[in-house]
């Protein structure tokens, strides 16, 4: 095969690699440890781009390989087609920013910026009304000791660590690679016996090519840096980790129980259609609910976002049943339902929490919605708690604002002593996004230090604790009431104390980087 088609086909090749190691990464895969060698190839492949337009085009395939494979499972095509074109595109961004840094940085410097750079990208794609999130750092949610440090970072903190070991493997990587170049390079000068230009052009090379070759191996003294900026790191990550899991817990006092009707997506697509249909998941949740109150002392009982596509808080018979429900099991009971508000001429996508008293406390109006979907709702523009009791305060997410950190740590600095994750994924059915959705959920948990309880209508339901140790968990698409306990937590993390301070610095220093490379550029 022409050398120069091998050439062109190589880092096509390598990005799509890979794209693939990361997606199998993510859940519900086995394999959570290829995100930390994930982005090798893709590094191979830019470490020899000099060309803006083909850095782009490699970036993008790889956000369109990663996205194809991660985010086939989302039903609307629109928003489908939205997520890869927004992920490729952040994806390109930071090709381009690691190759115009990486003209002109020195190698050990690349472990840091391409840390930065991601992080700060990461976060970026969580800000404005059209934002989508996607966090690597979801694919080590079953490990809670390597992902406490998102108490003082955020999740962002466990996607810069990522990152970084990516960064250190692949100079490690290049610095036996160049040895083994070397030792070529040099063979060639001893074969030419001093006639270097000869020797050169019969290899195809020019000899300033060829010497800077000889000038540009990786050295030792870059492993030296990189191992001696790493460990102390991932030592300062494990180590609080380890300190931070030694904490006695609480006693647990307060019974939840979900209620998972789990019902099928073709159903709810028949409900509009005919007031039968409607019935049949009434009826669903309704015996569930009675049998979770018969069965369990809970004082809590959560229906998920929107189980019945009506106004449950509109329909007479179906409001008071619950109301009932409340004060037959001295509950609290927390309920997805649409709202319109006559008034403003608005539809939200709501929770209400009921009391056991038998009357509606509040509710909670979604503040973020899915792009393109969601368009017939309108956003809330705050970010409030229901007080459901003196001691009782409850932190709301609806589903997609489960991925957006803000949301969870602005209603805990608010007050929040509980989180409820209210969500209906049924349109995800049993595919990779499903799974991926619900692991934001124990990066809230840690964040902010609260137990978190995730009501889903087909799965996956979880009770989590404060350091992200799932408790309870359901299957897919099985109608069960996962009942647990949960604790009420007023400790405030430094991440919810002071937010996406990690972010900014990353953001900052990325800039940093890139304006040295410019000015060295121009001094050149």
């Amino acid at each position: 095969m022409n050398v120069e088609i091998i050439k062109k086909i190589q880092p096509v090749t390598l990005s799509i690699l890979s794209a693939l190691l990361l997606s199998i990464s993510l859940p519900p895969s086995n394999y959570p440890y290829l995100a930390w060698i994930s982005f090798i190839p893709f590094f191979i492949a830019l470490d020899n781009q000099h060309n803006l337009k083909s850095t782009t085009i490699l970036g993008f395939l790889y956000g369109a390989i990663f996205s194809i494979i991660t985010f086939y499972g989302i039903g609307e095509i629109k928003v489908f087609l939205y997520a890869l074109f927004y992920f490729s595109f952040y994806v390109s961004i930071f090709a381009i920013g690691i190759v115009i840094v990486n003209r002109r940085a020195k190698l050990y410097s690349f472990l840091f910026f391409s840390s930065l750079w991601w992080t700060s990208l990461e976060y970026m794609r969580t800000i404005g009304n059209l934002s989508f999130p996607t966090n690597i750092a979801l694919s080590q949610y079953k490990f809670p000791f390597l992902i406490q440090i998102a108490s003082i970072t955020g999740s962002y903190g466990v996607s810069f660590l990522i990152m970084l070991c990516n960064s250190c493997l692949f100079i490690v990587c290049k610095y036996f690679y160049n040895r083994i170049e070397r030792f070529y390079l040099l063979r060639m000068l001893y074969i030419a016996n001093g006639h270097i230009n000869k020797s050169a052009k019969l290899l195809g090379l020019e000899t300033k090519v060829f010497k800077r070759k000889l000038q540009d191996c990786c050295s030792s003294k870059d492993i030296v840096y990189t191992l001696l900026y790493i460990i102390p790191i991932i030592m300062v990550f494990i180590g609080y980790g380890g300190v931070s899991l030694s904490k006695k817990e609480e006693i647990l006092s307060i019974n939840v129980s979900i209620i998972q009707g789990s019902i099928p997506d073709w159903l709810y697509g028949l409900e509009k259609w005919d007031e039968k249909y409607s019935k049949i998941i009434e009826t669903t949740y309704l015996e569930l609910t009675s049998t979770a109150i018969k069965k369990n002392d809970s004082s809590i009982i959560i229906w998920p976002e929107t189980p019945i596509h009506r106004q449950i808080m509109k329909i007479s018979y179906l409001k008071n049943m619950l109301l009932e429900f409340s004060k037959a099991g001295n509950n609290f009971f927390i309920v997805g339902s649409p709202r319109i508000d006559i008034k403003r001429n608005c539809k939200y996508n709501s929770v209400f929490v009921l009391s056991p008293k038998g009357n509606i406390i509040d509710y909670y109006d979604k503040t973020k919605l899915v792009p393109f979907v969601e368009h017939f709702f309108t956003p809330s523009n705050e970010v409030k708690i229901i007080h459901a009791s003196e001691k009782l305060k409850l932190g709301i997410n609806i589903c997609f604002e489960s991925t957006y950190p803000s949301i969870s740590r602005n209603a805990v600095k608010k007050g929040a002593n509980l989180l409820i994750i209210s969500t209906n994924d049924t349109c995800l059915k049993k595919t990779k996004m499903s799974y991926c959705h619900a692991a934001n959920a124990v990066f809230r948990a840690v964040e902010n230090r609260r137990y978190v309880i995730r009501a889903a209508q087909s799965g996956i339901s979880m009770v989590i604790n404060p350091y992200g140790r799932i408790l309870k968990q359901s299957e897919l698409f099985k109608q069960c009431v996962l009942s647990g306990k949960v604790g009420l937590q007023e400790e405030l993390t430094f991440y919810t104390k002071f937010g996406d301070l990690f972010c900014y610095l990353c953001i900052g220093l990325s800039i940093i980087f890139i304006l040295k490379s410019a000015s060295n550029r121009t001094t050149e």
